[in-house]
Formats: C-alpha cells, sequence, structure tokens
C-alpha cells in the first residue's frame, strides 16, 4: 500500500508540538496522572463506631450487597455485608443499611445497602439489583416503599407496571404549585431526586437537602514490553504506553484505552508459487501507531483475561529481507487500521503483571510474552 504518510508520519514521532506535550507529561508524570481506584471513607459499624480508612471502588450494583474496606494503605481488604454495618460512605455520598418491603419480588423483606439521595420530609435511596436494574426506597417516618419502572422481559412482554409516578402524585399532592408535574418525571436519578426535593421544600419550607453523585474516571497509565524470538529469523518486539479510563461506579470490567505502540517483527513473506522450487523470503515490518481501543476484563483477581477491539491511525515501514526480481518492493505509509486483540495478565506484585497477548494491528502479529507495570 502506496500511500501519503507525511501527516501521520509527523504525528507518530511527535513532531505536533502539543502531541509532544502530552508525551512528556505522560511519561514523566504518570504517578500524579493516575487516580486509583479507591477513595477515602468510612464504616459506621453496629454499635455506630464510625471507622476511617479507604473504600474499593466498584459498581454500585455491587455496593448494594457488600463493602470493601480497609484502614490504611498497608492493610488488607476486608469485605462487610448487609448485617455487619450500619452504613459506610465516601466522596460525599452516604449509603446506609435498609430493610423494606420488596413489592418487586412477591412484598419480602429485603435489605441493601442504598445511597442517599435526597433527605428532608420524605427522604430518597437509590441501588441497583445484580442485574443492574434501578430502584428508588421513598422514606417517610419509619415507612418506607419500593419506587420501580415498568419492568419489560427479553421477548419484549411487560412482566411488572411501574408504580413510581403513584407514589410521586401521592407525596405531592398537598402541593399545588407541583400540580400534575409528576407526571412529567423521568425515572432516573436525577429528575426524581429534583422532584422530590421540590415536594420536601414545598411542604417544609426549604429544608431539603440534595446529595450528589460524583463519578470519577480512573485514569491508569500502563507501559507494557514484550516480544517472541520464533526463531533466528523470525521475531517480534513490541512495546506500548498507553492510559486506561475506566469508571468504576458504572462497570469496572469495561475500560477505554489510548496510547502509543511500536511493533518490530520479522515473519515470512508467502513465496511465489509459479517459481520452482518456490522461492521464499522473510520481511522486516516496522509499525508505529496510536489505537483507541474498548476492552473488556473478565476478572479483576490475580489472573485478568481479557478482550479488546477498535482502530489506530498507523505508520508502517515495510522492508523484504531478499535480493531478486520476484520480491516485491518495500513499502511505506500510513493510515487507519481495525485493532483487535486477546490475551491474559498474571499478577507478581502489586502493579506488576506478566502478559501475554496477541492481537491484530496492520498485520496479525506473532503473540508477544513480557511485562507490564499499571502505575
Amino acid at each position: 500500500m502506496n500511500l501519503r504518510y507525511r501527516s501521520v508520519r509527523d504525528i507518530l514521532y511527535a513532531r505536533n508540538p502539543v502531541l509532544m506535550f502530552l508525551i512528556l507529561f505522560l511519561s514523566f508524570h504518570f504517578p500524579s496522572f493516575a487516580q486509583r481506584d479507591f477513595a477515602p471513607g468510612y464504616i459506621i459499624k453496629p454499635n455506630h463506631d464510625t471507622v476511617k480508612g479507604l473504600i474499593k471502588s466498584v459498581p454500585d450494583a455491587d455496593l448494594s450487597a457488600s463493602v470493601s474496606f480497609k484502614t490504611d494503605m498497608t492493610g488488607e481488604w476486608i469485605q462487610y455485608g448487609l448485617s455487619d454495618l450500619l452504613g459506610f460512605g465516601f466522596e460525599n455520598e452516604i449509603f446506609r443499611s435498609i430493610q423494606f418491603l420488596n413489592t418487586s419480588k412477591g412484598n419480602i423483606k429485603d435489605t441493601v445497602f442504598a445511597r442517599e439521595l435526597v433527605s428532608g420530609g420524605y427522604n430518597l435511596f437509590t441501588y441497583a439489583n445484580n442485574n443492574g436494574r434501578l430502584f428508588f426506597l421513598l422514606q417517610k417516618d419509619t415507612t418506607i416503599n419500593l419506587l420501580y419502572n415498568d419492568f419489560v422481559s427479553s421477548t419484549n412482554d411487560l412482566e411488572q407496571t411501574g408504580n413510581y409516578l403513584n407514589f410521586l402524585n401521592f407525596i405531592s399532592i398537598s402541593c399545588d404549585k407541583l400540580k400534575n408535574e409528576y407526571q412529567r418525571v423521568a425515572y432516573n436519578e436525577k429528575s426524581i431526586s429534583d422532584f422530590v426535593q421540590k415536594t420536601n421544600n414545598c411542604i417544609s419550607a426549604g429544608s431539603s437537602l440534595r446529595y450528589y453523585k460524583n463519578q470519577k474516571t480512573v485514569v491508569t497509565p500502563i507501559i507494557f514490553v514484550g516480544g517472541l524470538p520464533v526463531s533466528s529469523q523470525r521475531h517480534l518486539f513490541t512495546a506500548n504506553l498507553l492510559a486506561r479510563l475506566t469508571f468504576p461506579r458504572v462497570n469496572n470490567h469495561i475500560s477505554l484505552n489510548i496510547g502509543l505502540n511500536y511493533t518490530s517483527m520479522n515473519y515470512m513473506t508467502s513465496y511465489n508459487q509459479s517459481l520452482n522450487p518456490p522461492y521464499r523470503y522473510f520481511t522486516h515490518q516496522q509499525i508505529e501507531s496510536i489505537p483507541l481501543t474498548v476492552q473488556v476484563n473478565f476478572t479483576h483477581s490475580r489472573i485478568q483475561p481479557y478482550v479488546y477491539a477498535g482502530f489506530s491511525a498507523y505508520y508502517s515501514n515495510l522492508v523484504n529481507l531478499a535480493n531478486a526480481f520476484y520480491v516485491q518492493a518495500n513499502e511505506k505509509g500510513s493510515g487507519v487500521s481495525g485493532v483487535a486483540g486477546l490475551g491474559i495478565e498474571a499478577r507478581i506484585i502489586a502493579g506488576l503483571f506478566i502478559r501475554a497477548e496477541w492481537k491484530y494491528d496492520v498485520i496479525v502479529q506473532y503473540p508477544a510474552i513480557g511485562l507490564s507495570y499499571h502505575f
């Protein structure tokens, strides 16, 4: 592929001053750029003692059943269940252990860690179940009601009719300025929180408080160096530097990756079958690319398998290691390529992993084995 490559090549060699600054910033400021997957917080024990420490950031659906806590950076994570705590909090968010009648399950008693959204005449909480379905809890004095939306099955059948509009109408019926406004409330945190707060302010002269959820993006810089010496003539060396962006409170298994990649690979080019005997030769190809991918990590344990896919802007320099009239010409070019890969990482110590990875980026590359470090 003979393409014009000057602009992409210039970018990849950091001749663009903005990108040059970004590369230098990533290279020298990784530790300050990264954000950890935990935050300062506290737990409230059954005897009402409050213990300060660190709370592990996980999706809200996981926080509804348990929380991982340690008192300091060197401590071990301890998982607390619903019967172990009265509640916990971090990043200006408060979670309380609440027991209520779960009318979505046939009037059974249930207990969850629910996040507080509004306090006042009516208190509003929210939680998500294991399937990611969102619920709200509306509390007035000692009465707690579960609010939910219509539930539609995978076959588009209505299995459960929502009740949240009926409850919102009931609590606001005495407030004339909110008349019929409940009909315009959408089933999401902001819309329901806004309405409950307006209702509280209407019936209790502005004494309501609102708790805002602060969803932080966790940025993890990662360096990987690896290769595969198949033989003296077939080998691979690769290195990459990327930033992994995750939203732990939404889904800590999915991330967005962007970075810089270098690959040097020797491989056998398909021989010319028209010759007798067939002529084989080797090719050396260097690829510099800027990949943007979406990655799924199946686990977050010591062993972490993963897959990813996306695209990259690349510059390629291909040199055929032979000298004959039937050898294809050397080739330089740039463009955009699809990217896909799969791999597995095994943690050695905190931050340091052994990685095995196989990917396609411009070409199908040999599997690479090496070390990665997560800052």
